[in-house]
């Protein structure tokens, strides 16, 4: 078939060059920005920058560790791996964490427009599904967020997932086996690549499926040989050729128009029986799913909310308000926030009853109308395919919904749309332009003017929504923009997030005032009240902060924080004893923690109450804590010291602080090799060391 272009080359190679570099453009302009931020203290610093394996970049130990272990609940080895190469790159530099999520969110973008181009052989269409994808506000959560790489890295996968199987498609199509069987195997690396960066691609073979009905159009049976041949005129180009100038716009070559000639709606084919050929062929990937919701599950074990928490009615009458309410976040994309918790009156059965009657009335309307809109079909399962692992059913943490769960999800949701605009508009002009030929005998007017006011639309909304994209960019600036941005909601995570950024700052009176609010949400909040009592203890509240540190123990009575912390606080007021028992109470949760048990021996050995002192039991302890720390850390040699000295053993106290000093002088801690002389000198005219009890505050 010869190539012919109509009116405009839009399927040269240069307009598609010139396409693909506009999307990233578009992406630059939007999440730019992010090169300037900061790391949140929202799952960032598990990720990054408080994650021993991780921020010293590659190691033997981080890779295998993480290949064998998982971190936040998830095993996505991948995107663990992912950041590792960032710390390796750019340290902890967080602007260069951004970057690269700008860099793979747009990639994913240009593939995307690439992919749905070659499958349908449209141009500007698929640049108008990928451009919705890319700039939308709803992404600004998965590539704004350093602790996001997994969607946006999985995003990437997932179009090349699909990009495979269209070649492989393709393959099948000409009956070439041995290429088919390869293409079949890289399809299936693919996507365990994908899986291995984020298990939300669980969905992927369905959404395999949904394009085998359209646009592929491998449901359908053929009639006889002369639509067989037809069928094989009208498949798809090789997605290694993406940039070929096969097919253009208005005229896609070897593609079929969305149009008949004679202006009316096409339909597809009626499918003559179910195609169990390609369920089976879907086999592989669907055990790779099924592998991967099974592990998936096993390391949220622990992060599962219970029925108990919420029900099985709360969560499906939840379900299906999210379902409507992406929907809306979609079209009016306002009042976006980083989380949507769960009210605590739940959800009227009013309210869930009218979402359910909206899913109902949509998917009866795109299920009757199949044959003349397959997209609408295929993008709207797509939608609510994809959604299923998070919409709430197996409820993980807090939030009923969040932005970034629509990262794949909507890319069906567009397609369907776009679609569905491209042949309305293409039918409207067509008929257009026979009433204005048979009024005027003009051919071209009406087609032109409706063509140039879709493309102002397009071009109008596009923009809007990349102001509305990069105004939400901003808010991701550092961890107190945000928190205080997401104060919309009763939101216990934000205000306890921003409580933390203040007390980080040592803004400790603000910082009680968001704790004090957090308390108002959540009384039993564990880590609200910790927070809460250490901003106490630093403003020199230590009766408040005791007040603080016994609540959170009467949650949770085995908490080594809230035990050691409740310990410094008494131990300010002078009460040796019942510090005492906070750590060794701590110590019994955490036995190799070096810091309690070096507190245990200090008073041990050397506190001003008789009573508290036990000489032998503080030489035990020490020896222990020298042993934990290697040999190398000069304060457990110096609590060694003063055990030694409680029991009467002036020479081994003599002998031990001054391998303390000799290791604390190589180090340049002049403070503390001032303490050690001091402390030698007792020791060698025969004296114990006293701590010298601290004034209340």
């Amino acid at each position: 078939m010869a190539k012919t272009y109509e009116n405009f080359p839009g399927g040269s190679r240069l307009v598609v060059v010139m396409v693909c570099g506009l999307l990233a453009l578009a992406v630059a302009l939007v999440f730019c920005q992010t090169g300037g931020y900061d790391f949140v203290n929202f799952d960032d610093d598990h990720y990054v920058y408080d994650n021993e394996h991780i921020h010293h970049g590659f190691t033997w130990h981080g890779l295998f560790y993480y290949a064998i272990h998982w971190h936040a609940y998830t095993y996505h080895p991948l995107s663990t791996y992912s950041h590792m190469l960032d710390c390796q790159l750019f340290g902890l530099d967080a602007g260069g964490h951004h970057g690269m999520n700008v860099v793979l969110h747009a990639i994913t973008a240009v593939l995307l427009f690439l992919l749905v181009r070659q499958m349908t052989g449209r141009l500007w269409p698929s640049a108008l599904v990928a451009a919705l994808f890319a700039i939308h506000p709803l992404r600004v959560e998965s590539v704004a967020w350093v602790a996001e790489r997994k969607d946006v890295l999985s995003g990437l996968f997932f179009v090349l997932t699909l990009g495979a199987y269209v070649r492989y498609v393709r393959a099948c199509s000409v009956g070439i086996l041995p290429a088919s069987k390869g293409r079949y195997a890289i399809v299936c690396l693919l996507y365990l690549l994908g899986l291995l960066a984020k298990p939300m691609l669980v969905t992927l073979p369905l959404v395999l499926l949904l394009l085998d009905y359209w646009p592929l159009r491998r449901w359908q049976a053929v009639e006889d040989g002369d639509e067989a041949e037809t069928d094989r005129e009208t498949e798809i180009g090789d997605p290694a050729e993406l940039c070929g100038d096969e097919v253009v716009d208005g005229n896609p070559g070897k593609m079929p128009t969305l149009l008949t000639d004679a202006g009316k709606m096409p339909t597809l084919p009626k499918a003559r029986h179910i195609p169990w050929h390609l369920l089976i062929e879907k086999i592989p990937l669907l055990l790779l799913s099924v592998a991967a919701s099974a592990l998936t599950v096993h390391t949220q074990v622990n992060a599962i909310q219970s029925l108990e928490s919420i029900s099985w009615l709360s969560r499906i009458a939840n379900a299906l308000v999210a379902y409507v309410s992406y929907l809306g976040c979609f079209f009016w994309p306002s009042g976006l926030a980083v989380l949507y918790p769960h009210l605590s009156e739940g959800i009227s059965s009013g309210t869930a009853g009218m979402a359910a009657a909206i899913l109902v009335a949509i998917s009866a309307s795109v299920f009757l109308g199949r044959r003349q809109a397959p997209y609408l079909l295929v993008g709207w399962l797509w939608y609510m395919g994809m959604l299923v692992p998070v919409i709430g059913l197996l409820q993980v943490g807090g939030q009923k919904m969040a932005d970034r769960y629509t990262y794949l999800p909507q890319i069906g949701l567009v397609l369907g749309l776009v679609w569905a605009l491209t042949d309305l508009t293409d039918f409207l002009a067509t008929r257009a332009e026979a009433a204005v030929r048979r009024l005027s005998g003009c051919k071209q007017d009406a087609y032109i003017i409706k063509r140039f006011l879709l493309a102002l639309s397009v071009a109008g909304m596009i923009a809007a929504l990349a102001v509305a994209a990069w105004r939400q960019t901003g808010y991701w600036r550092d961890s107190e923009t945000l928190w205080g941005r997401d104060m919309m909601y009763p939101n216990l995570v934000a205000h306890y997030n921003l409580g933390l950024t203040l007390a980080f700052a040592n803004r400790h009176e603000e910082a009680i005032q968001q704790f004090e609010k957090a308390y108002a949400i959540g009384p039993n909040d564990e880590d609200t009240l910790y927070s809460y009592a250490q901003s106490l203890g630093a403003l020199g509240r230590t009766e408040d902060a005791i007040t603080k540190y016994r609540e959170v123990l009467a949650v949770n009575e085995k908490s080594t924080s809230a035990n050691d912390g409740l310990a410094w606080m008494l131990l300010r007021q002078g009460k040796d004893r019942e510090a005492l028992a906070c750590w060794r109470y701590a110590m019994e949760a955490e036995p190799k923690n070096i810091v309690i048990r070096g507190q245990i021996a200090g008073l041990l050995a050397a506190s001003p109450d008789a009573s508290v002192r036990n000489g032998k039991e503080a030489v035990l302890v020490a020896l222990k804590l020298v042993e934990l720390t290697g040999g190398k850390d000069p304060l457990a040699f110096d609590t060694l010291a003063a055990a030694h000295a409680e029991i009467g053993n002036f020479a081994a106290a003599a002998q031990n602080a001054q391998t303390a000093l000799d290791m604390a002088t190589a180090s340049g801690a002049e403070k503390l090799v001032e303490e050690l002389q001091e402390r030698l000198k007792l020791y060698q005219l025969g004296k114990p060391y006293r701590r010298v009890p601290k004034k209340s505050i």
